[in-house]
């Protein structure tokens, strides 16, 4: 008998099929899922270090307040000094912020926050290098200009702020509908693979289960004048074999009985 008229290579070959149709469903589902989280891993990564190098500059800005406070206090060392190390704090923010760039039109809130922050740090050099206020007038110019430079520096820094907490929370919304979006294709594949799973258990009832029962029924209603057992598989596989088998004893039975038969009656 030729292989692939073999029913146990008919059955091997269904199973076969839907284990590789469930595999690639896992593979396509495990393949989509890591698209969607290598893309929104490097994103939100770079949110979040903005969002911490914007935290870094606002506090920098407080900490060249308190140097300021400390300079006029008469210590002016110990203020300069602070003013300096959060001035290389800004600056270090502002460098690393650039270099994590995600949202649209970020590179121009930096931009922003490096043009006021340039025209603050400005002002706030020439008060240190000028080291004294002489009038009450010059005095409230000078604490109304540093608040108006303050606070648009600050402003710049927090906007920087607020479209990096949305993009997390943009991202985040994001990965769940990619999410479902990635699921599909699986569920398209292990509907697919039960359908086939149904079309399997009808072949194995069609062609296994069923002829089995008839010849097993043909068999048990048996009687000894038939020459055939009154059942036809249509196949060309074990069970068709089976059959021709089973007609064959039944031959060669008659056979026997018709030698025996005829002794007999010589003697």
């Amino acid at each position: 008998m030729k292989i692939a008229n073999s029913l146990k290579t008919k059955i091997s070959a269904g199973f076969l099929l839907l284990i590789f149709m469930l595999a690639i469903a896992g593979i396509m589902l495990v393949m989509e899922f890591e698209k969607v989280e290598t893309s929104a891993e490097t994103i939100i990564n770079n949110n979040c270090t903005s969002i911490e190098q914007a935290q870094n500059m606002l506090n920098a800005m407080d900490q060249e307040n308190k140097g300021l406070l400390v300079l006029l206090e008469g210590n002016r060392e110990e203020g300069v000094k602070i003013i300096m190390t959060a001035d290389s704090i800004m600056n270090h923010a502002i460098k690393i912020a650039a270099q994590h760039v995600s949202e649209v039109d970020e590179e121009k809130y930096i931009e922003k926050i490096k043009d006021e922050y340039g025209k603050y740090y400005t002002f706030l050099l020439s008060f240190i290098e000028k080291d004294s206020i002489t009038t009450l007038t010059e005095s409230d110019h000078f604490f109304s200009t540093y608040q108006q430079l303050n606070f648009a520096t600050k402003d710049a820094i927090n906007t920087l702020l607020q479209i990096n907490e949305k993009g997390v929370k943009k991202q985040t919304l994001s990965m769940r509908d990619n999410a479902k979006r990635a699921i599909m294709p699986a569920i398209v594949s292990l509907i697919t693979a039960a359908i086939f799973a149904l079309l399997l258990n009808f072949f194995i009832s069609e062609y296994l289960i069923n002829p089995i029962r008839n010849i097993t029924d043909a068999v048990s209603s048996f009687y000894p004048e038939q020459y055939n057992l009154k059942v036809t598989a249509y196949t060309k596989d074990e069970i068709k074999k089976l059959e021709n088998e089973i007609n064959n004893l039944i031959h060669r039975f008659h056979h026997i009985k018709n030698t025996m038969n005829d002794k007999n009656e010589k003697n």
